[in-house]
């Protein structure tokens, strides 16, 4: 849940700065205005309380409880006893190295999943339309650029929502999500540049772009960081999911900083690359992607076709 609700707060946000560009026409205030909540924040940090169960690892079982039950009230016993027992399973288990993420087959093969989940993310191309939406939406002869990017992101605050909805209900799930949301990524991208290629309505092309945007925060926006926390244990998930978000964020760089020169080159092409890197993701999600909604931990191994101890999913 804490994944979705990141990537909830992402759409929101990038909306909520879409329509204040519709108002703020200096830009030296837009660049300031985020400034703001960073002022908030660093505040609001001192005031923070540290969680119970980072106290109960530092502290020991009596100060954790403690804190439970500021944050709690009522009585804690069994939540703070699961806390001080799930501590010490940790403790005993240990941690993996970096090496072992590629010694032990079966952790390997979750590793690889879960890096190329995130960089998959990136291949959608979500940031090359999110960072330069008001660039692509004037090549494509959209009138008021802003405008329609503000539609845009209102489009995918709306499919984070139903994606959210779908999640954990009986038609939704990780690996059906994600293959829903790429069915609706890839050809959108390659009509759209149809559309350009051949000088359709600009609307047209604009109404695939909604489309897309709203397939990927249906799934790729959220499944990508709630996935590799569901396939790593504890002692793997450090490790793991370090490696994972190091080779996402590389991506990011990677695609906004050859977006510009890509719609330089082309704008059809641009939608091209992009309906083609979609359509290989869904091969991905088809061949490698399990559904782990509402499996146990302890199963997980047995998931993804190796044999694994109990120790690798302490």
């Amino acid at each position: 849940m804490t994944g979705s609700m990141f990537q909830m707060n992402v759409v929101l946000g990038s909306f909520i700065a879409t329509i204040v560009t519709l108002f703020i026409k200096n830009w030296h205030l837009g660049l300031m205005l985020p400034a703001i909540p960073g002022v908030v924040i660093a505040v609001a940090i001192w005031f923070t309380p540290e969680s119970p169960r980072y106290v109960m690892r530092k502290k020991g079982y009596d100060e954790g409880a403690d804190d439970l039950t500021k944050i709690r009230g009522g009585d804690i016993t069994a939540e703070a006893q699961e806390i001080y027992e799930q501590l010490k399973a940790e403790e005993e288990a240990g941690t993996v190295s970096y090496g072992d993420l590629f010694s032990e087959p079966n952790l390997r093969k979750r590793m690889l999943i879960g890096v190329f989940l995130q960089i998959a993310q990136q291949l959608t191309g979500v940031n090359a339309f999110l960072g330069y939406a008001s660039t692509i939406f004037a090549a494509i002869g959209m009138d008021d650029p802003f405008l329609f990017n503000m539609i845009w992101n209102a489009v995918m605050v709306f499919g984070c929502a139903v994606g959210l909805g779908l999640l954990d209900s009986k038609i939704g799930g990780r690996r059906r999500q994600l293959l829903m949301a790429t069915f609706i990524m890839g050809p959108p991208l390659i009509l759209g540049a149809v559309s350009l290629q051949l000088d359709w309505n600009g609307y047209v092309t604009m109404v695939m772009v909604c489309v897309y945007g709203f397939g990927f925060q249906l799934a790729w926006g959220m499944i990508p960081w709630i996935y590799p926390s569901e396939i790593f244990s504890m002692r793997e998930k450090d490790k793991a999911m370090s490696l994972a978000v190091f080779w996402q964020y590389l991506f990011n760089a990677i695609i906004v900083f050859i977006t510009p020169n890509m719609m330089g080159w082309s704008t059809p092409g641009t939608f091209y690359v992009f309906g083609g890197l979609n359509c290989i993701n869904l091969a991905f999600v088809i061949l490698f992607i399990k559904e782990t909604k509402g499996v146990p931990l302890e199963g997980i191994p047995a998931l993804f076709g190796a044999k694994a101890g109990v120790r690798s999913m302490a």
